[in-house]
């Protein structure tokens, strides 16, 4: 009976630390989602949701049991954005509001949210030059209204737009350095394949990228046969022949979702 009672309790013991089970408590901030608001969690593998929940009074809830660490998506119905979060062990705090959320609580939470958080500032100064550029036109026609000399304005506006672009191509340096590292970085984990999918879901048409021919070339065999990530270069490598008159020409599929 002792050896039965033993036997019984190791399994119990083996099976408890097979898996892991997470709790995501969250918030939004103002008017981030609507009161009564339906909110989906589900794996980037996946396309069918794994939970769902209310926002009642700003906050929600989700919690669960899993056997891995994944990637993990919360949006609403009919929406192709969603918030990233990681399901870890652990009691995860997510802050959704205008721009990027929090995330904290656990370990691959807290360095998803460095990424984030870097991200979104170099996106806000992108878009803050868009502004800016989108200005000028407005400047050239006051300067007309106001009577001004155009040629020295129509130079000042020439000027002011190629500086304009100087700054957005090193932004867009910036944000390249800050994909290839941080996915390089991560390469043996699940934030890796993850930072790929959420930079690339939404990507028209499949190409290589610089930012991702780098990635590829830094990166082994684990990120580099993860479902999501294979179909995507393949895709990529197949519109680029076909570009080159290589490959019959045909509208190109979207890569498989981020499985392993």
């Amino acid at each position: 009976m002792n050896r039965i009672l033993y036997a019984a309790i190791t399994l119990a013991v083996l099976a408890s630390c097979s898996g892991y089970s997470y709790q995501i408590l969250g918030t939004a901030n103002g008017s981030a989602l609507d009161e009564k608001q339906k909110l989906y969690l589900r794996t980037i593998d996946k396309d069918n949701a794994i939970d769902s929940c209310e926002v009642v009074h700003g906050k929600f809830h989700f919690s669960g049991a899993r056997d891995s660490v994944a990637m993990a998506l919360m949006y609403i119905s009919g929406s192709t954005a969603g918030v990233p979060v990681v399901l870890e062990e652990g009691d995860i705090t997510v802050t959704i509001g205008q721009r990027a959320p929090s995330l904290k609580g656990s370990y691959y939470n807290d360095q998803l949210n460095i990424f984030l958080k870097s991200h979104d500032s170099l996106q806000y100064q992108m878009e803050q030059l868009q502004a800016r550029m989108a200005e000028l036109p407005h400047k050239h026609s006051q300067a007309i209204m106001d009577g001004l000399d155009m040629s020295e304005v129509e130079l000042e506006l020439m000027q002011e737009s190629r500086q304009i672009e100087r700054e957005a191509m090193v932004l867009n340096a910036k944000m390249d350095s800050l994909m290839a590292s941080a996915i390089v970085s991560n390469a043996d984990n699940v934030l890796g394949t993850g930072i790929f999918y959420l930079a690339t879901r939404n990507y028209p048409y499949q190409t290589m990228l610089p930012w991702i021919v780098e990635v590829m070339s830094k990166t082994g065999d684990t990120f580099k046969n993860n479902r999501y990530v294979r179909d995507y270069v393949n895709q990529a490598n197949m519109n680029q022949r076909r570009e080159l008159g290589l490959e019959p020409s045909q509208q190109g599929t979207g890569p498989a979702q981020a499985g392993e």
